[in-house]
């Protein structure tokens, strides 16, 4: 079908050389099959357009970074609801939270990947979920005044490139989470998160070391101030 399409190749260098590297686009229809570079015979009726091309060092694809004539390094994509905007939203006794994000990293990952971290900007109180480093399970936790007190976890990895869809409800001593509809658990002991300030969204609270970043795409988060 027409329309613009996302395409990676992902390849193991096995040498080391100075000579430029190439991506060549080659069609069932090439003029000339015998060399490396195809010869294509286009007309204005049968044509494609093709832009923002990438090369890259690492295990996945990442998205697309804006350069001119010079490699540039991408800083994180750091996303936050902080000061009246959350504390306007946010409701202390209860609330349900539902994502859907892909991860781009392998399912061993040499960091853990949060999707949502509700916090105070400290470790101590963190409401979150997130996919584990070593495992590649999903996870949802909620921390109360350092106490993790409700930990809910997949026995399954959460694979790359697929969508995960991933449900919370969270109010005293009644927590639960879902996993692309199917409940993975419930704990019903816990407190409620005390006083956080921050709403981050791919990535974790500050006192994490190293960061928890996503490394993926979100497309949806929903936030409700009931225990649904």
């Amino acid at each position: 079908a027409n329309g613009w399409y996302r395409c990676s190749i992902t390849a193991t260098a096995t040498t080391t050389t100075s000579t430029s590297n190439n991506l060549t686009i080659g069609f069932v229809n090439n003029t000339n099959g015998t060399i490396r570079l195809p010869s294509y015979a286009g007309s204005t009726n049968n044509k494609f357009l093709a832009a923002m091309c990438q090369f890259e060092t690492g295990s996945f694809p990442t998205s697309y970074i804006p350069t001119t004539t010079a490699s540039v390094i991408r800083s994180a994509d750091v996303c936050s609801i902080t000061g009246a905007n959350f504390t306007g939203m946010w409701n202390a006794l209860e609330g349900s939270l539902l994502t859907s994000a892909i991860f781009n990293a392998p399912v061993a990952y040499g960091t853990s990947q949060a999707v949502v971290d509700i916090n105070d900007t400290t470790t101590l109180n963190r409401l979150r979920s997130t996919k584990v480093n070593a495992t590649g399970f999903a996870s949802f936790n909620n921390t109360s005044n350092n106490n993790a007190n409700a930990s809910i976890i997949t026995s399954t990895t959460t694979q790359p490139f697929t969508v995960q869809k991933w449900s919370s409800g969270f109010k005293l001593d009644d927590f639960v989470f879902y996993v692309n509809n199917s409940q993975i658990g419930s704990d019903n002991s816990g407190a409620m998160i005390v006083s956080p300030t921050t709403f981050t969204i791919g990535d974790a609270s500050a006192g994490f070391t190293p960061r928890l970043y996503l490394n993926g795409t979100i497309s949806a988060i929903r936030y409700y101030r009931k225990r649904l």
